[in-house]
């Protein structure tokens, strides 16, 4: 038999076999031409050169600019310096996360992963610029991770990374409003309602603090003093109002001041009050209440108790470009109660009488 034609037929067969599976073949993976898995999250390279990063996320957003002084600043609240620690866990968290497998380029799909809105986006110093890197995230999935993508793209992937992004404003900013330390200080003055003023000075760090002028038979509490300066030097705020705000105009009608001074001459005069809490005659039930309760009309006469109001505070810095100098000028500054409730009362709070010396 000749076998020639049957094995030309077969290469033939054979070959066609193979332009038919090359033609109708599935085709690649999607990942196959972009796979990104293992990649940053967030390129470090790109991260380190923003001067603008805008956080949205539910309607609101968060907006840090670095200053040509180099320190980040709170655009959307009132250009307070920003929490720069807190900024810097944020860019770790982004930078140091992978990503951990491509999950799809389907729009339909992606529908499905909870992108809604919320992004990360880096600019560089022209803000009209396109951005330098903008992310977008997704819901996080039940397995762990966060579905994510570049904005503009449509492929979607799982990185490993957990993220709760903080979309006030107000708590990006550097809530501290004393830069200095109690080893730094020299000299302290408190004010009192009903008693003279009270200094406490010293000559260098190793040296205690003693009145000044000198009160022949007090001693210096020296607990009583560590506690007061370590509340006064880590005074931080806990909202902003408006200057004109009717609560801090109250404030500083009910005033004290305690009067910082540091070994490099620099003061701060601290300025802290509240409206004091008040009794005030309660509006008169009506007749037609009376008459409604079936009860006769009170015979003595009620009070309506109104609270205290929130404590504010004015500072007055001789190192006038210090961050809170300018704070000062665009807001009235809210601090916490116990703030100015744990002020000494007075001049024996701080101060006791010496034992007489043994004869």
């Amino acid at each position: 038999m000749n076998l020639k034609p049957l094995l030309i037929a077969v290469i033939v067969l054979a070959l066609l076999s193979g332009i038919t599976w090359f033609a109708t073949r599935p085709p690649a993976p999607a990942n196959a031409a972009d796979d990104r898995t293992g990649e940053s999250v967030v390129p470090a390279d790109q991260v380190a050169v923003a001067t603008r990063v805008t956080i949205a996320e539910g309607g609101k957003t968060v907006e840090l600019v670095r200053g040509d002084d180099q320190a980040w600043r709170v655009a959307s609240y009132y250009d307070l310096p920003a929490d720069f620690p807190k900024l810097t866990r944020l860019v770790s968290q982004l930078t140091e996360a992978k990503i951990d497998r491509f999950v799809t380029a389907d729009p339909e799909r992606a529908k499905r992963l909870g992108f809604d809105g919320t992004q990360i986006v880096f600019r560089g110093a022209d803000a009209a610029a396109a951005p330098l890197f903008s992310l977008e995230l997704g819901r996080t999935a039940e397995s762990g991770g966060r579905f994510i993508r570049r904005a503009g793209e449509t492929r979607s992937y799982l990185a490993k990374l957990s993220l709760w992004l903080d979309t006030e404003s107000k708590s990006w900013a550097d809530s501290a409003l004393v830069s200095i330390k109690p080893a730094d200080i020299t000299k302290v003055e408190f004010t009192f309602p009903d008693a003279p003023p009270l200094a406490l000075a010293r000559k260098d760090k190793d040296a205690p603090f003693a009145p000044e002028p000198a009160r022949e038979g007090w001693k210096l509490k020296t607990s009583a003093l560590d506690s007061q300066l370590d509340t006064l030097t880590a005074l931080r705020f806990k909202d902003t109002a408006a200057p004109d705000n009717p609560d801090a105009a109250d404030a500083g009608k009910h005033a004290r001041t305690v009067t910082l001074t540091t070994f490099d001459n620099r003061t701060l005069a601290l300025t802290m009050g509240r409206r004091p809490a008040v009794s005030k005659p309660a509006a008169p039930e009506t007749t037609d209440t009376v008459a409604a309760s079936g009860t006769a009309a009170p015979t003595e006469p009620k009070t309506e108790e109104i609270p205290a109001g929130p404590v504010y505070i004015q500072i007055a810095d001789t190192k006038t470009d210090s961050p809170v100098a300018a704070l000062m000028q665009k807001r009235a500054v809210e601090i916490y109660d116990y703030s100015f409730t744990g002020l000494p009362a007075s001049p024996d709070a701080l101060l006791e009488k010496e034992e007489p010396a043994a004869k």
